[in-house]
């Protein structure tokens, strides 16, 4: 999962980013009382430490709710810490959203409310780990039949190669790819190109990316967290659904974009 390869990274103290201090956060589960990790980064103002949640209704955010209490990790260090949750400030509420893109008020959006135009930003850490899956491939390490893959399309305006880690599913025995998010700059790319090409392991396939409509997109946006759980919980992190739930992400048809994989006959 992402967040682990991360989470392992960070605990080895290896650098993330030149511009950002990467730390592990850890808080007992407020179910099963087990310790929960994830990885944040904090930003400093007057002197004071604070996190800000990227995601609304993230699980990291109610464990810490729970408890109050968290261990603060950073490389070998680690700092027992006390979390106070901040509250927007009612006589000034348009300078808190503008800070905190995920203040109460932002927390209490349904799904159901989300534009379909709304483009979701992707979290600051997945560049990192798209770097660690991409160079693993290239290394020729294979992650099994429903594992990730590498695809590669050419970018919609500089014209050059653009790579992604993507995780394929194979629904009544043709291959499909679900972005992660609305918006995806990859799925813009395959758009515009019509063709990628897959890479698993050393091996490389070109294909033809065919984009579904919205109605064909359904059922295989329901069959999405059977075929693909470990890409529930991105597509949760981001707001998008509450859980495993078929109903919710075949709702979701039309704004996450769908594609269907065919090969190249030559």
């Amino acid at each position: 999962m992402p967040d682990e390869l991360l989470i392992g990274m960070l605990r080895l103290g290896l650098p993330i980013s030149r511009h950002e201090v990467s730390m592990v956060l850890t808080v007992a589960g407020r179910k099963s009382g087990m310790p929960r990790s994830t990885p944040i980064t904090p930003m400093y103002v007057d002197g004071k430490r604070f996190v800000v949640n990227g995601y609304p209704g993230a699980d990291w955010v109610r464990n810490v709710r729970a408890a109050d209490e968290a261990t603060l990790t950073a490389g070998r260090r680690c700092e027992r810490v006390r979390m106070v949750e901040l509250t927007p400030d009612p006589t000034n509420a348009r300078d808190w959203r503008a800070a905190c893109p995920c203040s109460a008020s932002t927390r209490s959006r349904s799904v159901a409310a989300m534009s379909n135009s709304e483009r979701i930003r992707p979290p600051w850490w997945l560049k990192y780990v798209n770097k660690v899956m991409i160079g693993l491939q290239k290394l020729g390490v294979g992650f099994g039949g429903k594992g990730p893959a590498v695809l590669t399309v050419r970018g919609r305006k500089t014209g050059k190669p653009r790579t992604t880690p993507v995780t394929p599913m194979t629904v009544e025995g043709k291959r499909y790819i679900v972005a992660g998010l609305p918006g995806s700059d990859w799925a813009a790319n395959a758009r515009a190109a019509g063709a990628a090409t897959l890479h698993v392991g050393r091996h490389a396939e070109p294909v033809r990316m065919v984009e579904m409509s919205a109605e064909e997109a359904r059922p295989l946006l329901r069959a999405f967290p059977v075929e693909v759980p470990s890409g529930v919980g991105f597509i949760k992190n981001a707001g998008l659904v509450t859980g495993p739930n078929p109903d919710e992400f075949e709702a979701l048809a039309g704004r996450l974009a769908v594609f269907r994989l065919d090969p190249v006959i030559a």
